[in-house]
């Protein structure tokens, strides 16, 4: 599941994934993230953090109804104080924009193949 707040963004995304056969579904806000989540069977959230402002509380709640969801975070911040604990326990990576296909997808398949949980540290530049 994608969600970000910019539909062009979030297109772009659900088109490079769906050609890896990946199956897409896109959301433009986070209030409506956990009732989809009760009707779908997705398996990793790409959260853009520069699209919404949420903190490791968020990140804590969500999981909390759906601790076998994966979260990777999409940024084009290097830092962010306001995720700490959900950075180091929750968030399975936090991906650079513009994002790195290649590293996206390297995390989809090992999420995919039980690799990643529980959760692994986050990557990429500055992290």
């Amino acid at each position: 599941m994608v969600v970000d707040a910019n539909p062009d963004e979030s297109r772009e995304l659900c088109t490079v994934l769906e050609r890896q056969h990946y199956r897409t579904a896109a959301l433009d806000s986070l209030e409506r993230l956990q009732e989809h989540l009760k009707k779908s069977d997705c398996r990793v959230i790409l959260l853009d953090l520069d699209s919404f402002s949420v903190d490791s509380r968020y990140i804590r709640e969500l999981l909390r109804n759906n601790s076998d969801i994966a979260i990777i975070a999409l940024s084009s911040r290097t830092f962010h104080p306001e995720l700490k604990e959900a950075m180091s326990t929750q968030i399975s990576a936090c991906l650079n924009k513009p994002l790195d296909k290649d590293e996206l997808f390297y995390w989809l398949k090992s999420i995919c193949a039980g690799e990643s949980r529980p959760k692994a540290a986050p990557v990429g530049k500055g992290e």
